[in-house]
């Protein structure tokens, strides 16, 4: 067995599993985990509002709202052009 280190793909995002019964017969629900904070934070970035605000508003770091709108960006959910007009996005 390998360790699997530095492995980011979509295989190795978040999920949640759990067990269930259903007629007496065992069954698995799997679905993803969204960070709670995405969408939030997409809708206050589309209003342009810069990184230090949405950390503020959200109550997390800087830096992890920096990396929201990074993933937002990246994925596809906000337009890189969505920057707000003065220097708060830093």
């Amino acid at each position: 067995m390998t360790k699997a280190r530095h492995v980011y793909d979509d295989t190795a995002k978040p999920f949640e599993a759990r067990l269930t019964t259903i007629d007496d017969k065992f069954e698995w629900e799997i679905r993803d985990v969204v960070d709670d904070c995405l969408e939030q934070a997409c809708a206050l970035f589309e209003q342009g509002i810069g990184v230090r605000k949405v950390a503020s508003e959200l109550g997390i770091s800087k830096s992890r709202a920096g990396r929201l709108r990074q993933r937002l960006v990246e994925e596809g959910w906000l337009n890189d052009e969505a920057k707000p007009d003065n220097d708060e996005n830093t």
